[in-house]
């Protein structure tokens, strides 16, 4: 056994090639500024720190309290990619500012490479004068120190395989505030570099009745929510192609999916794309906001979003699709009202303590004796 361990651990290690360094903050900015320090802004929309989380970290480095290590991706360019410490970072270039005659203006770029507002500290819980404190308040000696503050880097090499960067990625999101399942997911997707993250964005946004029909809380849409659908949709539709495993959870069905089968939804985007916006028009016609709630003991669909529903009728309407070839020219709509709530009825029926997962095929099974 203890063999096996020790062999299984080798193993890993092989794959993962690092080195460790330190920078000066003044070094990493100018890596930055040069862009040989990939920040990836795409990221930044999936991270969610608060003032007093950026204050406190300001505070750290003022008060020279060690820091973290990061770990970044040494690319074949010769870059350095962030995988762990890009808020950290953000939150770094964001407070030191530019130039006072270039304005309030600090080192960090957003997404369309603008220069982001300089940060001001608030809601400090230091016993020091750091409130509304921003760069060019601290004066040349504290600037130079806050400069010569030293990070220390992890360094994963070009040679490591594609999947470490997101494997440490999902290992290493406890700090802060974490990220969701499909926040870490739109991250991998980024990674990947194959437009699968574009596609799932563009797919939420393709049509209104998707948008009319997902019942979900504010903050479920904060955390990307509804990229998690489409990614669902995405996924049903290749469910041929990998089935999963019912010991699996959702969010390990959905990793496994786009780690492993994401060239899949790449070929088949515009059947998908074309199924989606077949499906949510459907069923905004029939249902509306009622189209995933399901059915009361009186037999009426109220209640919050249930996405076992929303796997179920996806199902439904991606089989319609496929035993066509294409979105069918005419549909009689008191069978699908009836196929819809037989639907939904067989969802109210799953057993407690079955995985959803392991619930598809049983509702493969029953889509097939209806269409």
């Amino acid at each position: 056994m203890t063999y096996y361990l020790n062999e299984s651990v080798n193993k890993l290690k092989k794959v993962i090639h690092t080195t460790q360094t330190t920078y000066s903050i003044a070094e990493i900015l100018s890596l930055y500024r040069d862009n040989e320090l990939i920040l990836r802004p795409q990221y930044q929309r999936f991270f969610r720190w608060s003032p007093l989380q950026k204050a406190k970290l300001i505070e750290s480095i003022l008060l020279e309290i060690p820091m973290p290590i990061f770990f970044v991706y040494s690319t074949s360019k010769g870059t350095f990619e962030v995988i762990d410490g890009l808020q950290r970072l953000s939150t770094i270039f964001e407070f030191i500012a530019q130039p006072i005659t270039e304005g309030p203006k600090s080192f960090l770029r957003d997404e369309n490479d603008n220069f982001k507002e300089a940060l001001k500290l608030n809601l400090t819980e230091s016993k020091l004068e750091f409130e509304n404190l921003g760069w060019h308040d601290l004066g040349i000696e504290l600037q130079r120190k806050f400069k010569q503050y030293r990070l220390v880097l992890s360094v994963i090499k070009d040679t490591s395989e594609e999947n470490t960067k997101y494997d440490l990625f999902q290992r290493l999101n406890s700090g802060g505030t974490p990220l969701s399942g499909q926040e870490s997911r739109n991250c991998l997707m980024i990674m990947l570099k194959d437009g699968l993250y574009e596609f799932i964005s563009g797919l939420r946004e393709s049509t209104d009745s998707f948008k009319e029909i997902i019942d979900i809380s504010e903050n479920q849409k904060y955390q990307s929510y509804p990229d998690e659908l489409a990614t669902w949709f995405s996924a049903l539709f290749i469910y041929d192609d990998y089935s999963g495993n019912k010991n699996q959870n959702s969010e390990e069905y959905l990793d496994a999916v786009i780690k492993n089968h994401f060239t899949k939804i790449i070929e088949h985007k515009i059947n998908i794309k074309e199924c989606f916006t077949f499906t949510m028009t459907t069923l905004n016609k029939l249902k509306g906001k009622q189209a995933f709630k399901m059915l009361s003991s009186k037999g009426i669909e109220s209640g919050a979003f249930n996405l076992t529903c929303f796997i179920a009728l996806s199902l439904y309407f991606i089989s319609i699709y496929k035993k066509n070839n294409l979105v069918p020219e005419e549909l009689d709509q008191e069978t699908l009202e009836k196929d819809i709530k037989t639907m939904k009825e067989f969802v109210t029926s799953k057993p407690r303590g079955i995985r959803t997962i392991a619930f598809i095929p049983e509702l493969s099974r029953k889509i097939n004796e209806l269409c």
